[in-house]
């Protein structure tokens, strides 16, 4: 019945410590403050939590975009998040959840983009533009020299520059539904290579007249036919809902507060082995405390890493086995574990390592006459909650 009750018990304090955990991580809000442009009137971001970025935006807008990176310049950007105005919604601010934990001491520089719904005629112009500008692109690469049509780059370096003209002539622009310029299709690739070195057939030439001229002619409606395709491929992505990029702001290089030193106690029930007695596998529980360190501080790792742990601590209870032999731990009296974690659940972790006992006779009394010590190291496994405990002055 004790045994009972005290399991009771140890549950109890690990479901608390979930829920004290829990409520540590809940979302922060973060007001942007667009005419100081900066954040909670200029203090410092909150670091290592999960934020809510609020701001002031007009009724036109339809989409906001984030972008965070580590450097002013945004080349190494570490996060981008959008957020969009929902039918029905007149509300004059964004709400916008990022997971992204900040860290500590550290400063990011933060880019929004607010975009409304885009003209028609907005749209039919740098439709227009773009595909005059792809034209001459691809009259300006090639060459008729004798009888034969010259491209004078490799097909797929046009392809890419192709692409880079499209993404730079949209820069302002974006469809409603967030989709970004696919690229042109292989096809676009195979035909380029086809017509490389081309020749005129004499089937395609009228003997009768210039044959210069129209083995000029017959090349170029070559190279017509696939300004067709790529002027295809340009309408079908535009053939959408457009909106336009009306304001941008910048705020680099903003500082994220220095957090307080935290500990991480680990606590909750587990089991470990005893070795043999009578022929059957023995083992002992207790309720178990200790400390834990991650894998990893950064949040760009891996899930596997960000969710692990290394912890070591001791049992509460001595163990015993079926034939009364006492096991205790070394130099501290009682067992000591040392396991790595893994959080299953917000605040529930599993942990799976070794404790490292010491055998002693019925009743606790050592085995008069024998100078060793009965060392062994056992399996280990255990359930427990992680609660970060503040160390340090108030600040």
């Amino acid at each position: 019945m004790l045994n009972i009750n005290f399991k009771i018990i140890a549950l109890g304090i690990v479901l608390l410590v979930g829920v004290m955990q829990a409520i540590a991580q809940r979302y922060e809000t973060v007001v942007h403050d667009p005419e100081r442009n900066w954040f909670n009137e200029g203090n410092p971001l909150p670091a290592e939590k999960p934020l809510i970025l609020t701001g002031e935006i007009q009724p036109t807008v339809r989409l906001v975009r984030l972008q965070i990176a580590q450097e002013a310049d945004f080349r190494r950007q570490v996060l981008e998040r959008t957020w969009t105005r929902k039918p029905g919604n007149n509300a004059a601010q964004f709400q916008m959840p990022i997971s992204f934990h900040l860290r500590s001491g550290k400063q990011y520089s933060f880019r929004l983009s607010y975009y409304a719904t885009a003209q028609a005629e907005e749209v039919n112009y740098l439709r227009k533009q773009l595909k005059a500008t792809l034209g001459a692109y691809l009259e300006g690469t090639a060459e008729v020299s004798r009888n034969r049509l010259q491209l004078m780059l490799n097909n797929r370096v046009m392809v890419r520059e192709m692409d880079r003209i499209v993404e730079d002539a949209c820069a302002l622009f974006r469809t409603s539904d967030g989709e970004t310029w696919p690229g042109f299709s292989e096809m676009i690739a195979d035909r380029l290579q086809a017509i490389h070195k081309k020749k005129a057939k004499r089937s395609e030439i009228d003997s009768k007249e210039d044959m210069q001229r129209q083995r000029i002619a017959v090349l170029e409606r070559h190279m017509e036919r696939i300004i067709e395709l790529v002027n295809a491929e340009v309408d079908y992505f535009f053939n959408r809902e457009w909106i336009k990029r009306i304001d941008q702001i910048t705020i680099p290089d903003y500082p994220v507060e220095n957090s307080r030193k935290l500990l991480a106690v680990n606590a909750g029930y587990g089991a470990t082995g005893l070795g043999t007695a009578n022929n059957s596998l023995q083992y002992g529980s207790s309720f178990f405390a200790g400390i834990s360190f991650p894998l990893t501080h950064h949040t760009n790792a891996p899930k596997l890493l960000q969710n692990s742990s290394f912890s070591t601590g001791v049992m509460f209870s001595d163990q015993e086995d079926d034939l009364g032999n006492i096991y205790r731990g070394p130099i501290i009296k009682t067992p000591i574990y040392a396991a790595l974690g893994y959080k299953v659940f917000q605040f529930v972790r599993v942990n799976v390592g070794a404790t490292v006992l010491e055998k002693q006779g019925a009743g606790g009394q050592s085995n008069p006459g024998v100078s060793e010590r009965n060392f062994t190291i056992q399996p280990f496994v255990g359930l427990s909650a992680e609660l970060l405990l503040w160390i340090g002055t108030s600040r």
